[in-house]
Formats: C-alpha cells, sequence, structure tokens
C-alpha cells in the first residue's frame, strides 16, 4: 500500500511539476508583448495611411490650381500685368507642389517601413501562438497520461486496500 501511495505522490508532483507548462507561461508573456507591438506597428502604419492621403489631397490641390491658372494664361484674356502675376503664381504653386511631392515620397516611406514592422510583428506573434499551441498540447498529453497512471494506481490501491482493516489506513 506503501509503495502505491507513494507512486500517486510521484505522480502528482509530476503533474504539478510539468516542464512545458513553465514555459508555455514564458511563451504566453513573449506573445502578449509582440501582439502590443503588432498593434503599435499596425496603428503607426494607419496614421501614416491618414498623413498620406492627406498629402495626396494637398498635392492635387495644387494641382488643380495650377491647371486652372494655367487655362486663364492661355485664354489670353487677361492683361500683361495679370499674365505676369499669374506666371509668378504658378512658379510659386510648382515649387510647392515639389515640396508637397517630396513631403509625400517621405511619408511612403515611412508607411513601407511601418507596414514591414507590422508583418514582422505579425509573424512573431504567429510563431509564438503556434509555439504556445504546441506547448499547451503537450502538457494536455501529458496531463492525460499522468491522470491515466493515476487513476491505474488508485485502482490498484483499492484493490490493496480492500485486505488491509479500515482503522489501520
Amino acid at each position: 500500500l506503501q509503495a502505491v501511495d507513494t507512486r500517486l505522490h510521484q505522480i502528482a508532483h509530476a503533474r504539478a511539476n510539468i516542464a512545458e507548462r513553465g514555459q508555455a507561461r514564458d511563451v504566453q508573456v513573449q506573445l502578449e508583448g509582440a501582439r502590443d507591438l503588432l498593434i503599435a506597428a499596425q496603428t503607426e502604419a494607419s496614421d501614416i495611411t491618414r498623413e498620406q492621403t492627406r498629402a495626396e489631397v494637398d498635392v492635387e490641390a495644387v494641382r488643380s490650381r495650377i491647371e486652372r491658372d494655367q487655362q486663364r494664361m492661355d485664354s489670353g484674356a487677361v492683361s500683361a500685368k495679370e499674365l505676369e502675376s499669374i506666371a509668378h503664381e504658378i512658379e510659386s504653386l510648382r515649387k510647392r507642389q515639389s515640396d508637397l511631392e517630396d513631403i509625400e515620397l517621405e511619408i511612403m516611406e515611412r508607411l513601407e517601413s511601418a507596414q514591414a514592422a507590422a508583418a514582422s510583428h505579425e509573424t512573431r506573434a504567429t510563431q509564438l501562438q503556434q509555439q504556445l499551441n504546441d506547448l499547451q498540447a503537450s502538457v494536455a498529453s501529458q496531463e492525460a497520461d499522468l491522470d491515466s497512471q493515476r487513476d491505474a494506481a488508485l485502482a490498484q490501491r483499492a484493490a490493496v486496500a480492500v485486505d488491509i482493516p479500515a482503522d489501520l489506513l
């Protein structure tokens, strides 16, 4: 009977100290960190996308203004003084358009970088999730095996205990 009780304690100890359970907790912490980084990267990419949209709208507004002024110049319905003023304005607008397009390119580069970071964090989170799933499956398998061993030991204990008086147990 003592041998069976010792075996039951060993099984309980083994079940409480499955190595993969601790590893799963560590991976869970890493996974939460990776998900936080993923959310931050996705948020940054979203913010940059909105910034890019605003920059595109600004560039388009300048283009349409240049086009409108160019049409006025080409129509010939303006005075020489007005023509000079429009030409100067078009020159200023073209400079502004160039500056805005440079800003738009910089935003596009930042967006590409943010999207790459988000993809990297997503890949890491997926890997960690798979690792966690594998560890949890291993823990569950070991627990099932140990539970089976415990049930067998309990049955063996019951069979042995039948021959021993109750006041001695």
